[in-house]
């Protein structure tokens, strides 16, 4: 593949071969002549159309004054067959190739006031026999002055082309003269313009594109928050604006894909992936600035009864029930992942085993108060918790899990609805707990 570098040359290569094809022909260049006949001959053919307009147009008034002299169909379809004509005539000339923009935008205004000259003959020739004097009072004011103004616009027009004729005239008897001395010129410019070419390549497209090749590499590795910075005011700003764009939404899809990988569709809450990627970190920064930390397993008890009495519909509920009252009861520093199922784990910062238990005895008593509804059906549960503390239970994220979960079974063969440590030990001041039942109505 050929870098782009080398093909920045190409360009100054061409205006190089055109520099010595300009030197071998330039004898010939007087061919050039020809074209300005040709104009010359549009010109004279554009003058004969607006002229024919012109007489087109200084005729009209006969057939109107015909008209109302003699009231006949045959001398209305005049007025429209002249009408149409010039219409016509109009329309030729907007085809001819030599009519600039400057005339076109004439030949709307002559188009613009042939109208207004219809629609007053059309009044006009429509007036019943009594009103014959104020149709030859019309007849007068078209004549006056809607006839007349559109007929000196149109011989405006005619000796303005007459003097362009003749300007172009003398022009092309001087572009002989000047041809020669030109094209020593041109070519010396055309020289300095390969220099120019050169340089103006190098600065407006090699950079440019190197640059955004550079950008694009990063992306293309996963860098999404990398960005182009150029300052072009052409294609290739709008093609690096568009490729910022375009990082930038990749990075928001990626953010959103990140989000809804880490999150449980059911409860909302994180999800075992999201455990795996932050205990780690939030267990290292414990550790790096001496913190202590929890990790608590929960289990909502008896749940396998709430499915099979009362439906998956209802168990779902309950899970969605349980997650919000511990996302509404945590602390904005703390964690509350949904690991499947019905068993939940928190992330407790700077919690010991005093502080841990006490956070886990106020989620077992709001759950296990908590009155959970679903359309006639209202039901409570309990939750067993298992907990284990970091440093002084275990060094690391896997080990605490294992003893937080021992905990959890030891909670769970007491009888289930407690709060217990890796020790088995369980809140101070806890209440007696006697073995729980679901309770139904």
């Amino acid at each position: 593949m050929i870098s782009i570098r080398y093909k920045a040359f190409i360009p100054a290569g061409l205006l190089g071969a055109v520099l010595i094809a300009l030197t071998s022909i330039a004898h010939f260049a007087i061919t050039q002549l020809t074209n300005t006949n040709a104009s010359l001959a549009g010109r004279y053919h554009e003058i004969e159309e607006v002229r024919h307009i012109e007489v087109a147009v200084n005729r009209l008034v006969y057939p109107l004054v015909a008209t109302l002299m003699v009231e006949s169909p045959e001398a209305r379809d005049s007025v429209t067959r002249r009408l149409d004509e010039i219409r016509d005539m109009i329309g030729e000339l907007r085809e001819l190739a030599v009519v600039n923009s400057e005339e076109h935008e004439l030949l709307n205004i002559i188009d613009n006031r042939l109208t207004h000259i219809e629609g007053i003959s059309g009044i006009m020739l429509r007036l019943p026999p009594s009103e014959h004097q104020r149709a030859m009072a019309m007849l007068n004011d078209l004549t006056a002055y809607q006839l007349t103004q559109l007929s000196d616009l149109i011989h405006t027009w005619h000796e303005d082309e007459a003097r362009q004729v003749n300007e172009l005239q003398e022009a092309s008897a001087a572009v002989g003269d000047r041809f020669r001395w030109w094209t020593g010129l041109f070519a010396s410019a055309l020289a300095m313009l390969l220099i120019f070419a050169l340089w103006l390549n190098n600065r407006i497209l090699v950079k440019p594109v190197m640059t955004i090749s550079r950008s694009t590499s990063k992306l293309a590795a996963g860098e999404l928050e990398s960005h182009i910075t150029l300052k072009a005011n052409d294609e290739l700003g709008g093609l690096a604006a568009d490729i910022n764009n375009m990082a930038a939404s990749l990075q928001s899809v990626h953010q959103r894909l990140e989000a809804m990988a880490n999150s449980d569709s059911l409860t909302g809450l994180l999800n075992r992936r999201a455990f795996e990627a932050i205990a780690p970190r939030e267990f290292e920064a414990a550790r790096r600035y001496r913190r202590k930390l929890a990790i608590a397993i929960l289990d909502l008890d008896h749940f396998k009864l709430v499915n099979d009495t009362h439906g998956h519909n209802v168990g779902d509920e309950v899970l969605r029930t349980v997650a919000n009252l511990m996302a509404t009861t945590l602390r904005q520093s703390d964690y509350v992942f949904r690991f499947g199922g019905e068993e939940f784990v928190l992330l407790l910062q700077e919690a010991d085993e005093p502080c841990a238990m006490t956070t886990l005895e106020r989620f077992r008593r709001r759950i296990a108060d908590a009155v959970i509804t679903v359309g006639d059906l209202q039901l409570r549960v309990t939750a067993s918790f298992g907990a284990a503390c970091y440093p002084t239970d275990a060094q690391d994220v896997e080990s605490l899990l294992q003893l937080a979960d021992a905990a959890l079974y030891a909670a769970k063969n007491d009888g289930r609805n407690r709060c217990y440590t890796h020790a088995g030990r369980t809140q101070l001041d806890q209440p007696a707990i006697v073995r729980p039942q679901l309770e139904f109505s």
